[in-house]
């Protein structure tokens, strides 16, 4: 079969279209990759979040303990779509976290303070100490070792 310029057209219009789509509810989404060590990768790990209306967000990463805020990442009027914010696994003064697994949690509201929409939790790992991790990011999952730490026996 012979795609014309026309045929062509129309189906890249259906897919754009299909992709334009609003999403039909609020969805936190696991961030990629985890786990995720600067070392390997240098730019972080994404966040990515649907909002089916406009909103005022709040994205915060806490402690490992939950007892304090480590870093917000946002906190402002967004609107509807697919949102996605990159953590650096850095703190609020810029310094490195620890290894250890980083409640986020996402808060839509209709205005700064007004009523909730939605709030979902979910955990993001750093993880660099170990000799061995393994790393899934998207449908690809990857088992390395470390060169530059002794493997634990």
């Amino acid at each position: 079969m012979r795609l014309t310029a026309a045929v062509l057209a129309t189906i890249l219009l259906l897919a754009c279209s299909a992709l334009a789509q609003p999403p039909g509810e609020f969805v936190l989404h696991q961030n990629e990759p985890d786990p995720f060590c600067l070392e390997v990768f240098p730019n972080g790990t994404a966040i990515r979040f649907e909002l089916p209306q406009n909103a005022h967000v709040r994205l915060e990463v806490s402690s490992p303990d939950t007892t304090s805020v480590v870093r917000t990442l946002i906190d402002g009027n967004l609107i509807t779509g697919y949102h996605e914010v990159i953590w650096d696994g850095r703190d609020t003064l810029g310094e490195v976290v620890e290894d250890g697994a980083y409640p986020y949690t996402m808060t839509a509201a209709e205005a700064p303070g007004g009523p909730v929409l939605y709030e979902e939790t979910l955990v993001a790992t750093v993880s660099c100490g170990s000799p061995v991790d393994e790393i899934t990011w998207g449908c690809i999952k990857a088992v390395y070792r470390r060169t530059d730490r002794p493997a634990h026996n």
